[in-house]
């Protein structure tokens, strides 16, 4: 067989620009990046999908805005937006939950950038801010499915296209009931009626068997910039995000109340798989992932448990995971830290104003639907 009939991801850029190009002459709502972004994006994404990570390869979807900016407001917005290049790529995707979670890529002054973790809701792909007449959202949906294996969709013909094995298959074009509308039926809630965040979101992070730490800063009557700056020297975040609004003005803006919680829940227990912390302000705004507690963890702080027989508690045989978080919510009164090991237990740590001694709630190995740290977080 010739090496000319194995095809690479510049093949696989062609094939797509080809589809893409009718659509950059339409006088309402063309398409306007670049096919050079378009390029990069597909060549970056193909390569990270070879890139492992802590011994795993990449599955993720991403996003790229052809005719606009994401007209949707981020839930989590990267400040600044990330480069688009495979390393960065590799580091990030363990955050992006299962489609209709994207990285939203758009062009920036003539580069793809990643500029934020979001739901990609079927119904966002349909609407159009030119109405009818142009036709549904034109996204090009690149789902990698493995080392070498790339699946593009062009959301405005349902075009598909598969890059696998070093071939290039163009496959039937959906119709009816698609992927994503069955993906959007496996994605709503099984507690709907509880309207929890928590209770959805720790027990994600048990079933991963990764672990993780999220932390609640305290609500100190200052914009969150100022709260970051005052506790700077004990707090890095790998990757910035954008407090754009809070969970509840989300869910009033856009409605449906168990999609959206649902979406955030898995949003943060896919951001706990980077290593570092998952930070979130007091009204559970994103603030950042993959963060460092510079603390003193040989200075374990003075503990004492929520049941109340205020006797101390020794943290000693507790990992860095455990230590870092107890040490940083002592040092930051009413900051509320979030551990969940790798075999399943929880453990809250809360420093209450006033107090000389951190409580410590847990371990346990669930969230009941009432249970005494969920009026804590």
């Amino acid at each position: 067989m010739k090496s000319r009939d194995f095809s690479g991801p510049a093949e696989f850029a062609a094939k797509i620009q080809a589809a893409i190009e009718p659509d950059r002459w339409r006088t309402k709502d063309p398409v306007v990046v670049s096919p050079l972004t378009v390029r990069e994006t597909i060549e970056a994404t193909f390569a990270a999908s070879l890139l492992p990570e802590e011994g795993r390869f990449p599955q993720f979807t991403a996003a790229l805005f052809l005719s606009e900016k994401n007209p949707f407001e981020d839930m989590a917005a990267f400040d600044p937006p990330l480069s688009v290049t495979p390393d960065v790529l590799r580091k990030i995707c363990p955050s992006v939950p299962p489609y209709p979670h994207v990285l939203a890529i758009t062009e920036e002054n003539g580069t793809p950038q990643v500029r934020a973790i979001e739901p990609l809701f079927h119904d966002h792909l349909l609407m159009t801010s030119w109405g009818e007449e142009a036709g549904p959202r034109k996204v090009l949906l690149l789902s990698v499915r493995g080392p070498g294996e790339l699946l593009a969709v062009y959301s405005a013909t349902k075009a598909l296209y598969l890059l696998q094995g070093g071939r290039i298959r163009e496959l039937s074009a959906l119709s009816g009931p698609d992927v994503s509308e069955e993906a959007e039926l496996a994605f709503h809630f099984k507690e709907e009626s509880t309207g929890s965040f928590w209770i959805p979101t720790l027990r994600r992070m048990i079933g991963m068997a990764h672990g993780g730490v999220l932390i609640r800063l305290p609500h100190e009557g200052v914009p969150i910039e100022e709260v970051l700056a005052k506790h700077a020297s004990k707090l890095s975040i790998t990757y910035k995000l954008k407090p754009y609004m809070n969970l509840w003005e989300y869910v009033n803006m856009y409605g449906s109340r168990p999609r959206l919680i649902n979406a955030k829940s898995l949003m943060v227990s896919h951001m706990s798989l980077v290593d570092g912390c998952v930070v979130l302000d007091h009204l559970l705004r994103f603030v950042g992932f993959g963060a460092k507690l510079r603390v003193d963890v040989a200075n374990i702080p003075p503990c004492v448990n929520y049941a109340g027989d205020a006797s101390p508690l020794d943290l000693s045989n507790r990992g860095m995971r455990h230590r870092s978080a107890a040490r940083f919510a002592f040092e930051v009164p009413s900051c509320t830290a979030v551990v969940v090991s790798q075999d399943g237990d929880i453990h809250v740590f809360r420093r209450l104003q006033g107090s000389d001694a951190l409580t410590v709630y847990g371990p346990f190995g669930d969230i009941p639907l009432l249970s005494p740290p969920l009026s804590h977080l």
